[in-house]
């Protein structure tokens, strides 16, 4: 119905409506969700396969108290 300018809506047509553009907000986030999730499983599994060939040094480390070192609380860090 029309009067003037304005058009009167019915209440179940305006909550229709809203109702609708909460769904679709909802499909689009979940949707996007998922593509980022994708992206950073991907991302995890690319840094699994880039693993460098060489061992890090601190690995085997430890620390010798009571020898004499640089340090002023001669510790002397030796790594294995």
């Amino acid at each position: 119905m029309k009067i003037g300018r304005w058009r009167i809506k019915e209440a179940k047509d305006v909550v229709e409506a809203g109702q609708m553009s909460l769904t679709e907000e909802k499909n689009k986030q979940e949707l996007e969700t998922r593509r980022v999730v994708a992206q950073e499983i991907e991302k995890q599994l690319d840094k699994r396969l880039c693993i460098p060939s060489r061992h890090s040094s601190f690995a085997g480390s430890y620390i010798l108290r009571g020898m004499k070192a640089i340090n002023k609380d001669n510790d002397m860090v030796v790594n294995k």
